[in-house]
């Protein structure tokens, strides 16, 4: 027997604890509604197939939407204002979920994922804008495990002590055709942080981010690509754009301009592996590594331009131990003391 909710041009306003659960229903939909200051999650549900459409939720305290179905699509939906320990507005704990055409804006989370924590399962974010969230770690979206793909959005302002925008814990994570600017995080990554997996991001901008520890990305562990990107006016103390841990990162057929740090204007690698091709670093500034600073790890750089970065005592690329190799490259115009590529005696 098909057992189907409909909630459809309704209307829910302060009420408390689980204003409304769906469970054992092979389709939920939601359509046309405002959910709006209550108390408590608002609203849980457990379906096979779940339809959000043209819908608001705002100023719920204790999360917007639990969602554990197969599938799910979610369009055209505002979540504003919404506040939780975790996932201020939505929490994904299985299956598949589309966002598409949907603004996340100023929700708020004390713990994971200002808007968005993905315990697990797959999550597709298109079309939309994430501005102004706020938590601990990841103030837009939490990735605890699982998939997350983001296209054709922006992710703005946001705001955490880790992932000023986006927290990855473990799972993968693909970026796209997107926009992540002026975001901030107190310790690592402004605009992503990323504690283990694989993230690939392409065609991006990422600009004016700031952090601790990689203005724009940081990476502790795991696997970054970045390919057809802009990485632009980053701050960070360490790694103004960049700051590898122990984790990979390669970077091919990109543009890292104006980022500043105290060491590594650009690019900050401690103990990992980065690899740059075909790419350009330019007008990068630092005490030391103007574009780039090597720690005990291994760095490569081919094919590629590093003009008008600058640094005030040592190297526009500094070596301080591991492996550094530059290939079929142009180093032009660079402003230094101490040596264009400064290797320190412990190498």
């Amino acid at each position: 027997m098909m057992c189907t909710s409909i909630f459809k041009n309704c209307y829910f306003s302060d009420l408390e604890n689980h204003l409304v659960k769906i469970v054992n229903t092979q389709t939920a939909t939601i359509e046309s509604t405002l959910i709006i200051n209550n108390t408590g999650q608002a609203l849980h549900i457990e379906a096979d197939d779940v339809y959000i459409a043209n819908s608001k939720f705002t100023r719920n305290d204790g999360g917007a939407v639990d969602i554990e179905s197969n599938n799910t699509l979610i369009i055209n939906t505002e979540f504003n204002y919404n506040s939780a320990v975790s996932r201020g507005a939505l929490q994904v704990v299985s299956g598949t979920v589309v966002i598409t055409w949907c603004n996340f804006t100023n929700n708020i989370a004390s713990q994971d994922g200002g808007s968005i924590h993905v315990v697990s399962g797959s999550v597709s974010i298109s079309n939309s804008e994430l501005t102004n969230n706020i938590a601990d770690y990841g103030g837009a979206i939490d990735v605890y495990s699982g998939s997350l793909s983001i296209s054709n959005s922006e992710l703005a302002n946001n705001s955490a002590d880790y992932g000023g925008a986006i927290d990855v814990v473990s799972g993968s994570m693909s970026i796209s055709n997107s926009e992540l600017t002026h975001n901030s995080a107190v310790c690592y990554g402004g605009a992503i942080d990323v504690v283990s997996g694989s993230v690939s991001i392409s065609n991006s901008e990422l600009t004016n981010n700031s952090a601790g520890y990689g203005g724009a990305i940081d990476v502790v562990s795991g696997s970054v690509s970045i390919s057809n990107c802009e990485l632009k006016n980053n701050r960070a103390d360490s790694g103004g754009a960049i700051y590898a841990g122990s984790g990979n990162v390669f970077i091919s057929n990109s543009e890292l301009t104006k980022n500043s740090a105290d060491i590594g204007g650009a690019i900050y690698v401690d103990s990992g592996h980065v690899i740059v091709s075909n790419s350009e670093l330019r007008n990068n500034r630092a005490d030391s590594g103007g574009a780039i600073y090597a720690g005990s790890s291994n760095v490569s750089v081919s094919n590629s331009e590093l003009t008008n970065n600058r640094a005030r005592d040592r190297g526009v690329i500094y070596v301080d131990s591991g492996e550094t190799s530059v290939f079929n490259s142009t180093l032009a115009n660079n402003s230094v003391d101490l040596g264009m590529i400064y290797v320190s005696r412990s190498s």
